[in-house]
């Protein structure tokens, strides 16, 4: 008889293998052990089959703007957003901050 689980005597026999240093068995066998592992892949298989498909995202060019953009970089965002709506951020970020100052 061998000592595990804090001195709980276990028998060991074909049934109940020593377990090697940090292999852990849930008192299985490697058979038993391999026809859940199968099993559990097949129920995997038949769950990724009938569930609906995946939609995969758009893999898009990612616009980073920590660097210096390039003109491909701002043609993107004008297509993205559109023309008049890149016009309208431009008026807004250019007009001229009031009260105006008038020359003498």
């Amino acid at each position: 008889m061998a000592l595990f689980n804090h001195g709980s005597p276990l028998p060991t026999s074909a049934a109940n293998p020593v377990p090697t240093a940090g292999a852990q068995t849930n008192g299985q066998t490697p058979a038993e052990s391999r026809v859940i592992r199968r099993a559990a892949c097949r129920l995997r298989h038949l769950a990724r089959e009938l569930s609906p498909p995946r939609r995969y995202q758009c893999c898009k060019r990612r616009l980073l703007y920590r660097q210096n953009l390039n003109d491909s970089d701002i043609d993107a965002v004008v297509i993205e957003i559109g023309f008049d709506r890149v016009m309208r951020a431009l008026d807004r970020l250019t007009q001229p901050q009031l009260p105006l100052v008038t020359a003498e």
